[in-house]
């Protein structure tokens, strides 16, 4: 049972088909979500199974953390070995994926704006609360291939 009523993750992808994935957590001081300290790496070769299994363990450390200062360097940036979030995501597609007490899981695709940011695009994938198997793998395929970069 899930103790939050929304969970998500950012899931961002390079041009090597490369799977970055950072969680969601509290940050208790402002009262808002934030990414937290977590990077996940899922590298090629990967099968559906390997997607599925890579997005429901991230999504399970959602709130494992606290996000203590939301100023902080991201986990990607410090991947990278860059200053800031924006650098480390210049060449990367992200896609949302969270799952809200309600409705279950949705996979969200994006575009990158000119100033960095990134802007949903009206292609969100539903996929309820039990979705079955192969569905987020497929999901997640798609959002990729729709997602754009500048």
């Amino acid at each position: 049972m899930k103790k939050y009523d929304y969970e998500y993750i950012g899931l961002y992808v390079d041009k090597s088909d490369i799977f970055y994935a950072v969680p969601t957590g509290a940050n208790l001081k402002l009262d808002v979500n934030a990414d937290i300290d977590i990077l996940k790496i899922l590298e090629p070769p990967y099968s559906d199974s390997d997607i599925e299994n890579f997005v429901f363990e991230t999504i399970g450390l959602c709130y494992t953390k606290e996000n203590e200062d939301i100023n902080a360097m991201h986990p990607l940036a410090k991947h990278f070995g860059v200053k800031t979030w924006k650098t480390a995501t210049r060449n990367l597609k992200y896609i949302n994926i969270d799952w809200v007490k309600d409705t279950g899981y949705s996979v969200n695709p994006s575009k990158k704006m000119k100033d960095g940011s990134y802007s949903g695009i009206d292609k969100k994938k539903i996929l309820g609360h039990s979705p079955k198997l192969g569905e987020m793998a497929s999901a997640v395929k798609e959002a990729i291939e729709t997602s754009t970069i500048i």
